[in-house]
């Protein structure tokens, strides 16, 4: 991986030795199997490390368990950096699991089920979906504002000072 120093390189062979990889050949298996995480974690915007062991089971129960495409992983990566901002494993779980429960299996999947929240959303029936990242509300409120009618009341107000004024 391009290390030249020592240290890393004997790191390297004591986790492998630890991991019963004696051979070339094993080694080659163990690193290749790297090579499938790269663009989930390059997604997650996780470039400069190997991936925990934790996120390795995320990444194969995504890809082995599920069964779902590279690509689908990397839109889901996606999608949770976007709206996080961090490379939250268990938010992407979320819209991963939901879309393989779903029987998502193509972008174009993950496109027709956008489509049919925003349609959902747009008739006013929506619920927060982890499918779509959700637009900020734009304002601090989070109560239904009152609907005044200030004309009203400030005739009114006058009124009340025009009769006690006369009495």
């Amino acid at each position: 991986n391009g290390h030249t120093s020592l240290r890393y390189m004997e790191k390297v062979a004591q986790d492998w030795s630890d991991r019963g990889i004696t051979t070339v050949e094993a080694a080659k298996s163990h690193i290749k199997r790297f090579d499938v995480y790269r663009p989930i974690l390059k997604a997650f915007g996780i470039t400069s490390r190997q991936p925990s062991e934790q996120e390795i089971e995320h990444m194969e129960r995504w890809l082995y368990q599920y069964g779902l495409s590279l690509d689908l992983v990397v839109e889901a990566a996606s999608r949770t950096l976007s709206k996080t901002g961090k490379p939250a494993f268990n938010y992407a779980e979320s819209i991963l699991k939901n879309w393989a429960d779903r029987q998502v299996r193509t972008l174009e999947d993950v496109s027709r089920l956008d489509d049919a929240f925003i349609s959902k959303q747009a008739a006013g029936n929506a619920t927060p979906s982890p499918l779509t990242p959700r637009q900020p509300k734009g304002t601090f409120h989070t109560y239904n504002t009152r609907d005044w009618d200030f004309d009203s009341i400030e005739r009114r107000a006058q009124n009340q000072l025009f009769t006690q004024d006369h009495l």
